[in-house]
């Protein structure tokens, strides 16, 4: 009896299944390869925009008082492989501007005024394309990596101001030149979810463009961005996540004798999204 006890023991031992460390706290859970990341979000907007022409200086605008663009939906996409080390990555991301306004005084935009007391709607959109290129140091014990990565982002963007009472303007913020961008993201990993923050900027003061307007236009750009997000993994090829994201964006185009286009823009936001790798 006591030797078909012990038979009993080692049977059930050997069928019990044997989890290792590294299995339960993998870094190779997130969808490799190939990846399509598709990401829906909404934003709160807050900032201002001035637009000077010739002589004419042009009202300060707050965006989300005076221009009433408080809020908008966008979305972000990307396409990237994601190879032992090596990260590379295209992405795109798009949000209209809607808004409308009536304001006590009279508004300076780009050549036109408009009267006082006259409402009047925002149009426009903003459109940014970059590229990256990453490294990833993985360390396997702790599920954790951390990926330093290199960027070149383009962005252009329209505002406009219509009355239809009144004169309308429009006045298209393109910036006419790619420009660098560095960032970092860390992630740590558990068995159904990670959790990963990436910050990015630039500083890119002052170059002049192949653009002519009163003499040679030149752009400026300061930029900085901090998301945070839980991804929860569905398979070994798709994912979805959740996560917040705070954006500051400050843009001047300019010439000697005519343009000063100012746009400076801190926008938090939620994001919702899904990885697919192929």
């Amino acid at each position: 009896m006591g030797s078909l006890g012990l038979t009993l023991v080692l049977l059930g031992a050997s069928l019990t299944p044997q989890f290792s460390y590294d299995q339960l706290f993998s870094v190779q859970r997130q969808p490799r390869g190939v990846r399509i990341e598709i990401t829906p979000f909404y934003q709160w907007m807050f900032g201002s925009t001035r637009v000077d022409e010739f002589s004419q200086v042009g009202s300060q605008l707050s965006l989300s008082r005076d221009l009433g663009m408080k809020n908008t939906l966008g979305m972000k996409g990307s396409l990237g492989t994601r190879l032992r080390h090596w990260l590379f990555e295209i992405q795109g991301l798009w949000y209209p501007f809607r808004g409308k306004g009536r304001l006590p005084y009279t508004v300076a935009y780009d050549e036109a005024l408009l009267p006082a007391q006259i409402p009047f709607q925002v149009e426009g959109s903003f459109t940014q394309i970059q590229g990256q290129v990453g490294y990833s140091l993985s360390f396997q014990k702790n599920s954790f990596q951390i990926s330093p990565f290199f960027g070149i982002e383009y962005t252009q963007f329209s505002l406009g101001l219509r009355s239809r009472a009144g004169p309308s303007s429009s006045e298209y913020y393109g910036q006419f030149l790619p420009y660098p961008i560095l960032g970092i993201e860390m992630e740590k990993e558990w068995s159904c979810f990670s959790i990963s923050m990436q910050a990015e900027g630039t500083f890119f003061q002052n170059w002049s463009t192949f653009q002519e307007e009163g003499g040679t236009l030149k752009m400026s750009i300061s930029e900085f961005r901090f998301q945070c997000k839980v991804t929860f993994f569905i398979s070994s090829f798709a994912a979805w996540y959740i996560g917040g994201r705070i954006w500051f964006f400050q843009s001047r185009l300019y010439s000697p004798r005519e343009d000063d286009n100012r746009f400076h823009l801190w926008s938090p936001a939620l994001l919702f999204g899904m990885v697919i790798g192929l």
